[in-house]
């Protein structure tokens, strides 16, 4: 199978860490969310929504989105969801879910139901994310053409899917590769609606040479690159290579691939017990000395010290997010009737 643009241009998506919950909608209600840098993807599952970006706001800016619509944040730019085209008044800003053993629930406004969402927050490395981010907008729309979710949807199609989905063992890795798939297959379907012709696409301003050797990174991190060797593999000199690369990248390549090799480390020091040794020889390193001084170098403390601020502020955040948050009510809640 070809390696196109795009195929190279997303083979670079990788989630540090995803959260989903659903939030049920009352009556007089409204988020919004400012730009920062995680990712966002609201979908919806019942009802009717109206998006605004960029903090506008009246009927003539809203969009409207209604059952199997989807809206992808990168992070780069403000955006409303609320009830109404007309509504101004914007009630809270949407925080991130806790982590659960069950989906959790927000409940959002008062009385009369509105809509259902399922909405996942995605934790990204940044300067990975920045050729995606520079390819497309900050804020996708995705109609639904059938009043439900894509065929690519699989666990999102409905709550009790994704419920069932997330619950058990390995359910933190099945997260986040159910977010990767998420995101690829909206900025896919997005480049097809967009497509005018077979060289207006966005992603053919991205270097291809480069693409393909960030493939080769984060396809193979633990593989011992070199610039000579990724030039090579890419048909480019050294020096051409690593001009274009930093141009495109905004840091050098070895520089991108330790920071690639640094984003596993720090999934599998939060995810796994595995010893250190065992970590630095699954992201490329002879020794654990080896990881522990680049580790200590990207990050300022160890990946043992690391490990352990990871496990305290999880629990802090569990337990002080209620408390934090109170507009918001979480419960592990079943379906009512009608949306059954």
């Amino acid at each position: 199978m070809v390696n196109d643009a795009l195929s190279n241009l997303l083979s670079t998506i990788a989630v540090n860490e995803a959260r989903w919950s659903v939030i049920k909608l009352s009556s007089e209600w409204g988020f919004h969310s400012s730009p920062n840098r995680q990712i966002q993807c609201h979908l919806v599952v019942e009802g009717c929504v109206y998006l605004n970006i960029g903090g506008s706001s009246g009927r003539a800016s809203a969009l409207k989105v209604e059952p199997g619509g989807i809206i992808l944040s990168l992070g780069g730019a403000s955006f409303t969801i609320c009830e109404s085209p007309e509504q101004n008044q914007i009630l809270e800003t949407l925080p991130t879910a806790p982590e659960t053993e069950v989906l959790p629930w927000l409940r959002i406004g008062k009385n009369e139901f509105k809509a259902l969402l399922i909405v996942g927050t995605f934790e990204v490395e940044a300067l990975r994310w920045a050729p995606v981010k520079r390819s497309v907008p900050d804020v996708i729309f995705l109609p639904s053409q059938t009043g439900q979710m894509p065929f690519w949807a699989g666990a999102l199609s409905g709550i009790r899917s994704l419920q069932f989905a997330l619950a058990g063992q390995g359910a933190t890795a099945f997260s986040r590769r159910l977010s990767e798939l998420c995101v690829i297959q909206v900025i896919r379907e997005y480049e097809s609606l967009t497509r005018t012709g077979a060289n207006s696409s966005e992603f053919g301003k991205m270097n291809s040479k480069v693409l393909a050797a960030m493939r080769h990174i984060n396809v193979r991190p633990a593989h011992p690159w070199t610039v000579t060797s990724l030039a090579s593999m890419v048909g480019m000199s050294r020096s051409v290579f690593s001009d274009v690369f930093l141009e495109e990248v905004g840091e050098a390549p070895i520089r991108y691939l330790t920071r690639v090799r640094m984003t596993i480390a720090c999934q599998m020091l939060k995810s796994q017990n595995a010893p250190i040794m065992e970590i630095a020889h699954q992201v490329g390193y002879s020794s654990n000395i080896s990881l522990i001084r680049t580790f200590k170098r990207f990050y300022g403390i160890t990946p043992s010290a690391y490990r352990e601020y990871q496990a305290v502020v999880e629990q802090d955040a569990h337990s002080n997010f209620l408390a934090a948050h109170p507009a918001f009510v979480f419960g592990d809640e079943s379906l009512s009737p009608e949306q059954k």
